[in-house]
């Protein structure tokens, strides 16, 4: 009976003539996973692990950190806190590296940081300056001209503190859903994110919700009615005899005009005093005429309100008018009392009031709005009080250097002539 053949036999007689075809071969292990045909089989499941980020160790120096998309997706998040957290990168040297034309070399300027402080950083290395938000959330599909801020770095000096055609002022923007403002807001998104109310409120019914609400309504009205009961007179004798206020003494008075009640004190002041009556003439002057106010309406208001309220304090407008008026003015006396604001606008001591007052009227401009409300809370306004005049001492023992620095880059931007202070000073 034939044996039935096995299939080993088979497969040896097919090495064998595989041998003798290809003997270089003969030991020769091949890889099946290296074959272009072989086909791993799928997955069930793959875990993706990053490693942590020390946020410790996070480049600062934005001429120097990777971009933002280099990171890992799931780490980005943790990193943008941790700059956030730390702010934008402004270091403040006694020197920056000049550049441009020799006749007309420019440098970066540490007081870029007080008039940009929530985005402007610059970057030794590069010579150049960045800003933060944008680069928290840049994307390499971005536009290009992001990448000034971002990638590259902006470093055309001249540009800046150019009035309403300033680079920073541009790359901020005007419109609320700028880039740069799109940033901004997300960074604040980002850092409250388990504060926002859908999350919070998805965890409860809409009873549940109601509820809470009037709870919450009726406990807080229990409380402020029986503190103001308990504490209004303790409130009231510790406040006039911290001021040295004797209540014998004490009389009824309403007073609706607080507005006008700082600028009446700041009258008492000779300097300030003087600092008014020029504004006043200024402002008679400018708006004497129908043409003239004209004139200064179309100096585009919204531009340098915007300008004034992120230090850009800018007087273009009304001295533009002013120079009219002493060129093409229509008698003698109108050309002499414009030359004569013009130069008193001009003038270190002008521009140094109009800032000290900015920075007092910011501070009492609480209390003022409060004095001024129909229905009064007393013990709410003693504190106001109290806390502005804690505010003013403290801007008069340590404001000087930032007022004095502010004041002096004004005028060195506009070619003001500053006044010597180490010069002797001779009483009147």
């Amino acid at each position: 009976m034939r044996k039935p053949s096995k299939i080993n036999q088979y497969f040896k007689r097919k090495n064998a003539e595989a041998n003798t075809k290809s003997p270089n071969i003969k030991n020769s292990q091949v890889s099946l996973t290296n074959s272009p045909n072989f086909r791993n089989p799928p997955l069930k499941s793959q875990r993706i692990e990053t490693n942590p980020v020390n946020t410790q160790l996070l480049e600062r120096d934005p001429g120097l950190r990777p971009q933002i998309w280099v990171y890992d997706i799931n780490q980005r998040d943790e990193i943008c806190r941790a700059y956030i957290m730390a702010g934008p990168y402004q270091p403040r040297l006694s020197e920056y590296p000049k550049s441009g034309p020799e006749k007309h070399l420019r440098c970066f300027q540490s007081s870029w940081f007080d008039s940009f402080p929530s985005w402007l950083e610059y970057s030794p290395i590069k010579d150049a300056a960045f800003c933060l938000p944008c680069y928290l959330f840049n994307t390499p599909s971005a536009h290009p001209k992001c990448n000034a801020y971002t990638v590259n770095g902006f470093n055309v000096w001249r540009k800046v503190k150019d009035g309403i055609n300033c680079a920073f002022l541009n790359h901020v923007g005007k419109d609320p859903n700028s880039t740069h403002k799109k940033a901004e807001k997300s960074c604040e998104d980002l850092m409250r994110q388990s504060q926002h109310l859908p999350q919070v409120f998805n965890c409860y019914s809409s009873q549940e919700i109601e509820n809470n609400r009037l709870r919450l309504k009726t406990t807080v009205e229990a409380i402020r009615y029986l503190a103001f009961q308990v504490t209004l007179k303790d409130g009231i004798y510790s406040l006039l005899s911290h001021n040295n206020l004797n209540i014998q003494n004490i009389q009824g008075q309403g007073y609706d005009g607080a507005s006008n009640m700082r600028v009446a004190v700041s009258y008492e002041i000779v300097p300030i005093h003087h600092f008014f009556t020029k504004l006043t003439s200024v402002v008679n002057i400018v708006g004497a005429s129908c043409k003239r106010n004209e004139e200064l309406k179309r100096a585009q208001a919204a531009d340098i309100e915007y300008m004034i309220s992120i230090d850009e304090l800018e007087s273009g407008a009304t001295c533009s008018v002013l120079l009219n008026i002493i060129e093409d003015g229509t008698n003698a006396f109108q050309r002499g009392d414009a030359d004569a604001a013009y130069e008193a606008m001009t003038s270190f001591e002008f521009v140094f009031i109009l800032h000290l007052m900015k920075e007092i009227m910011a501070i009492t401009d609480i209390l003022c709005q409060a004095l001024q409300s129909k229905s009064q809370d007393i013990l709410h306004a003693m504190h106001l009080v109290s806390s502005t005049k804690a505010l003013m001492q403290k801007f008069r023992d340590n404001g000087w250097i930032t007022l004095l620095n502010q004041v002096k880059s004004f005028c060195e931007a506009r070619n003001i002539d500053i006044s010597e202070m180490n010069a002797h000073y001779v009483a009147r």
